[in-house]
């Protein structure tokens, strides 16, 4: 893997290199930037989930995989929790399914799940400073899409004056413009 000198470039350059890796469909075992097609299962110490595509597995030997899902997986992110089959030869695989698992609250009574499937894509070897980095821009306060868009008008209700009174003798009756009415040019 080829190291970037400023951790944002380093970023920048892993996730292009996973989504490449994971777009193409690895059928090896490694490719070029060490990703690999496969990981066993019983190797994965634990999992962080940092968005609703992709997912950090850390294994028991220490080293970090990052994987790009295929595509967006809707609730990952929110619900924090998957689940995956077992394999033959206990194996997790590039286009093998996860399933987000719903939590209980939300599901009513008597009513089925539904479970979103979503396929992983390309394992891809990260250091740990990496993964903290991705961790933290997971973690970072999301800049609101809204923030330059025109705020609503806000309406509040007002007072409508009193209706107007009977004109002083010797006066002019007030004339106000209808909506039909142009005022004369000048």
């Amino acid at each position: 893997m080829q190291v970037v000198g400023n951790r944002s470039a380093r970023i920048a350059s892993l996730a292009a290199a996973s989504f490449s890796v994971g777009s193409a469909g690895v059928a090896q075992d490694h490719g070029p930037d060490g990703a690999q097609a496969c990981v066993f299962q019983p190797n994965i110490e634990h999992t962080r989930i940092l968005d609703d595509r992709n997912i950090l597995f850390y294994m028991r030997d220490r080293v970090i995989y990052q994987n790009t899902l295929k595509d967006q997986c809707y609730s990952l992110r929110a619900r924090n929790r998957f689940t995956y089959g077992e394999a033959p030869g206990h194996r997790l695989c590039v286009n093998n399914l996860i399933t987000v698992i719903e939590d209980p609250a939300d599901v009513t009574r008597g009513a089925v799940s539904r479970a979103n499937l979503c396929k992983l894509g390309a394992f891809v070897p990260v250091d740990s400073e990496v993964a903290e980095d991705l961790i933290a821009a997971a973690n970072a306060p999301r800049k609101n899409k809204n923030a330059n868009r025109p705020q609503a008008v806000k309406a509040a209700p007002v007072e409508v004056p009193p209706a107007a009174t009977q004109p002083v003798a010797g006066s002019a009756p007030a004339s106000t413009p209808t909506a039909t009415e142009q005022p004369a040019p000048p």
